[in-house]
C-alpha cells in the first residue's frame, strides 16, 4: 500500500473518531438537559364533593329504595336512589322535605350549585346556577390555575349568549391558583336554553346550559 493509501486511511478514521466524539458529546447534552415542561393555564368550575353514609334513621321519605345521608354547608340532606339516573336529592327545613332532581339547580344562602351526580359514597355539586327565575340574579364561581411559569393577571368575560353580563381581572401568582365569583343579573331567555361561557384572555373558556323561567 502506498503512502498516499495510508493518509488516506487515517484521514478516514480522524473523522470516525470526531463523529463518534461529536455524537457523544450531544447526547450528553441532551441527556442532562432539563426536560422543557409546557405552560398553560386551567379554567374550571369550583366542585363541591360530599362524603356520604348509609341512612339509618327513622323519617319516613317514602321510598323504598337506598337511601344516604350526608353534608353540605353545614346543612345535612339526603339521597333517594343513588347509582341510579333518577337519583332525589332531599333537605328537610321545619319537618318540610325539599326534593331536587339530578341537574337541577338550588340554592343554599347565596350560592347556587347544580346537584351533578350521586353514588352510594359520594355527591357532586357544580357552583354555578342551570335555571334561575326570571330578572333574578345568576352566581357561579370557577377556578383559575397559572402553570405560565411567570405571575399573570387574567381578564375574565362572562357572555350569556352573546352578551358580556360580567368581565373583571385577577392576579394570579406563577403555581398557583385564585377562586373568581361572577355575578350578573339572569333578564330572561324566554324560557330557552343558552349557554353561559367564561372566557380568559389567554384564551381558556368553559360553559354550561342556561335558562330563565318565569
Amino acid at each position: 500500500m502506498n503512502s498516499g493509501d495510508e493518509g488516506s486511511d487515517d484521514l478516514v478514521m480522524a473523522l470516525i473518531v470526531g463523529a463518534a466524539i461529536i455524537g457523544f458529546v450531544l447526547g450528553i447534552v441532551f441527556l442532562t438537559e432539563p426536560i422543557p415542561t409546557e405552560r398553560y393555564t386551567e379554567l374550571y368550575f369550583v366542585v363541591h364533593k360530599a362524603q356520604l353514609i348509609p341512612y339509618n334513621g327513622t323519617h319516613d321519605f317514602n321510598f323504598t329504595g337506598t337511601i344516604v345521608e350526608g353534608e353540605l354547608f353545614d346543612q345535612i340532606f339526603w339521597v333517594l336512589g343513588p347509582d341510579t339516573d333518577e337519583e332525589i336529592l332531599v333537605f328537610m327545613s321545619d319537618d318540610k322535605e325539599t326534593r331536587i332532581a339530578i341537574y337541577q339547580t338550588f340554592k343554599l344562602g347565596d350560592t347556587h350549585l347544580t346537584f351533578a351526580d350521586a353514588t352510594s359514597g359520594e355527591c357532586l355539586f357544580h357552583e354555578y346556577p342551570r335555571e334561575v327565575q326570571e330578572f333574578g340574579e345568576a352566581r357561579l364561581r370557577f377556578v383559575v390555575s397559572n402553570r405560565l411559569k411567570k405571575d399573570h393577571t387574567y381578564y375574565y368575560k362572562t357572555y350569556l349568549g352573546e352578551e358580556i353580563v360580567d368581565a373583571g381581572e385577577v392576579d394570579v401568582e406563577s403555581g398557583g391558583s385564585k377562586e373568581v365569583i361572577s355575578s350578573f343579573p339572569a333578564g330572561t331567555t324566554e324560557n330557552v336554553w343558552s349557554r353561559v361561557y367564561v372566557v380568559l384572555d389567554t384564551g381558556e373558556n368553559i360553559s354550561f346550559g342556561f335558562r330563565t323561567y318565569r
